[in-house]
């Protein structure tokens, strides 16, 4: 089981967008934790910076959905790569409104963060995040490829750490 924290853009995204994205996270909850961002409007600035840089700080993997612009979720991936050092798999559906700068930190990251285009966010679930997880089992500290649900292919053996 891999801990996850899922972001994306909230502020301007529509109630459609925004309940595909809380049933995507419930499916992905049914094999891994979900680490959970502030949606509630009536809490300091403060307490959503903590709450939601404490989830990248606690999860194995950032799954960012980079459909929408957002300054929250680049500074979150920025946050995952720079201070954490974690894997950042960003996944959009259209290659136009994907942001540029978001894709031009693979200049730094190149190591850390991939780019997956998806039809729909059970293409996602059901095959991109699987192969990412096998792709990096070896980042995730103290846990073991038995316990960590991956696609049908497997692996003989791990990469060594750069």
């Amino acid at each position: 089981m891999a801990v996850i924290y899922v972001g994306c853009a909230l502020s301007q995204a529509s109630e459609v967008f925004k309940d595909r994205v809380a049933e995507f996270k419930r499916s992905l909850s049914e094999n891994h934790e979900v680490l959970e961002f502030v949606l509630a409007k009536d809490v300091s600035d403060e307490f959503v910076f903590l709450n939601d840089a404490g989830c990248v700080e606690r999860c194995d993997i950032f799954l960012a959905i980079t459909d929408l612009a957002s300054q929250g979720l680049g500074g979150e991936i920025l946050l995952a790569l720079s201070k954490f050092r974690k894997p950042v798999l960003c996944v959009y559906h259209d290659w136009d409104t994907r942001s540029r700068f978001i894709h031009g930190l693979t200049a730094w990251y190149s190591d850390l963060i991939t780019f997956e285009q998806y039809r729909d966010l059970s293409d996602v679930a059901r095959t991109i995040l699987p192969e990412f997880l096998r792709k990096n089992a070896w980042r995730f500290s103290g846990k073991t490829l038995s316990k960590l649900p991956v696609s049908d292919s497997a692996i003989t053996e791990l990469p060594t750490e750069k």
